[in-house]
């Protein structure tokens, strides 16, 4: 089934999404786009209310406005190139990250172990990762692991441009770079 991410409102810094599981007739999703709509809700008799559906009927009424959703650009497989404001120099094994939004995950390899882990919340400008789980295997070649596990829970913004990803702590400061 396909889940559409909603919500009831004008502004869309610090909304609040929510999982809608009901068809919305006469619309149809296209992926990397924003769509603000009206929609007609037709509340159902109870003989006409399908088996595990809703007991509300949604029918598209307008499509009031399409543009690109910024969170598409954070989708993808980055690779670090700075923890800290330091550049990660080329004789280290660079860690990477890949951002799945669908699953609202996130995996990669610290350097020498691999990780995973939970997106908890997430708008155009905040997120917030769940326990990240790693590997404990034994490293031998120089890597930059132990400083980019650290930093990973003190992301709380980000911003993408220009094919780089920057993750920033509470103050603002820049904790990871990345570059896609």
């Amino acid at each position: 089934m396909k889940v559409l991410k909603v919500h009831r409102g004008e502004n869309l810094e610090n909304s609040k999404w929510e999982n809608f599981y009901a068809p919305i007739i006469g619309f149809e999703f296209k992926e990397g786009v924003l769509h603000k709509i009206s929609v007609k809700e037709t509340k159902l008799a109870a003989n006409e209310i399908p088996a595990d559906a809703s007991s509300i009927k949604y029918d598209l009424v307008k499509v009031l406005e399409t543009k690109a959703d910024p969170l598409k650009n954070l989708n993808g497989n980055w690779i670090c190139t700075e923890i800290k404001g330091i550049e990660i120099k080329e004789t280290f094994r660079k860690p990477n990250l890949n951002i799945n939004l669908s699953q609202m995950r996130i995996s990669g390899n610290g350097g020498c172990n691999s990780f995973s882990g939970q997106i908890l919340n997430l708008d155009f400008s905040k997120i917030k990762f769940g326990p990240v789980a790693m590997t404990k295997k034994m490293c031998f070649e120089p890597n930059v692991e132990n400083e980019f596990g650290m930093v990973l829970n003190e992301i709380e913004t980000y911003n993408v441009t220009n094919s780089k990803l920057n993750f920033y702590d509470a103050k603002g400061k820049s904790v990871l770079t990345f570059k896609k």
